[in-house]
Formats: C-alpha cells, sequence, structure tokens
C-alpha cells in the first residue's frame, strides 16, 4: 500500500512503540484490510474520510491518500473523501486535509 514510503511509515510507527509496526502489518492489514468486501483504493478512501475527522494526523493523513491513488483512486476522489467530513467535526479539520492533498 505505502509502495516506496513503506520503510519510513515503519520506522514512524516504531517510534510510536516498538511493537506497533507488527501489529499494524499483522492485524491492520492482514485482517482489516485483507478481507475483500470493499476494493482496497476504497478502504483508503475511508481512511483518507476518517483522519480528516480526527484531524492533527497529517503524516497518516498524507500516507493514506497517496496510497488511494496508488490503488487507482483519482485525486478527485480524494477530495471527495475530504468533503464528506461534516464540519461539525471540527473547524478548519476539511481545509487542513485539502492542504496536505496538495502533497499528493
Amino acid at each position: 500500500v505505502y509502495g516506496e514510503s513503506t520503510a519510513r511509515v515503519t520506522k514512524g510507527l516504531a517510534g510510536l512503540h516498538p511493537l506497533l509496526p507488527a501489529w499494524t502489518k499483522e492485524f491492520a492489514y492482514g485482517r482489516v484490510l485483507a478481507r475483500d468486501a470493499l476494493e482496497l483504493a476504497t478502504r483508503e478512501l475511508l481512511g483518507v474520510a476518517i483522519l480528516t475527522a480526527l484531524g492533527r494526523a497529517d503524516d497518516a493523513l498524507l500516507g493514506h491518500m497517496r496510497a488511494a491513488v496508488r490503488l487507482g483512486a483519482s485525486r478527485d476522489a480524494v477530495l471527495g473523501a475530504i468533503a464528506v467530513v461534516p464540519a461539525s467535526a471540527g473547524p478548519g479539520k476539511r481545509a487542513a486535509a485539502r492542504a496536505v492533498a496538495a502533497r499528493i
């Protein structure tokens, strides 16, 4: 999913907790994302919407945006995932996510 950024993402996760890279690979990707109910690009777009609503996760947000595009989603689809986040999620979160999207 992360392509050439995999090593950087793994290092970042390890910086948060040494067990997080293995947990992420086994659970988040091995059990959750490996399910075939949704296409991978759609799952990544859901991640974009969730991270937009949460805010303050620009690195993760950018990673999921890039993964969505790498898996076949258009830039417009990424912007659409941002647009579905309600304003009630917090002021400025959509604008902040659009600024991150400018980097994909």
